[in-house]
């Protein structure tokens, strides 16, 4: 069996059916950092383990940083 990698995830849309569900199993885990990429008006809340980014997507610069860590 191979050895489970911490990895860095950056997750758009982390509090959506599909987001949010995403974001769940993968904290599951316990090895993995998440970054939540969230519209600046969001008012979406995440696991306190979990880092959120809020920013215009319409932003480039927010966004290369965002996915940068």
């Amino acid at each position: 069996m191979a050895d489970k990698q911490s990895r860095k995830i950056a997750i758009v849309g982390g509090s959506g059916s599909v987001g949010s569900p995403t974001v769940k199993a993968l904290l599951s885990h316990g090895i993995h950092t998440i970054t939540a990429i969230s519209r600046s008006e969001s008012t979406a809340t995440f696991p306190s383990s979990v880092i959120v980014k809020r920013g215009s997507y319409n932003d480039e610069e927010f966004l290369t940083k965002a996915l940068k860590g």
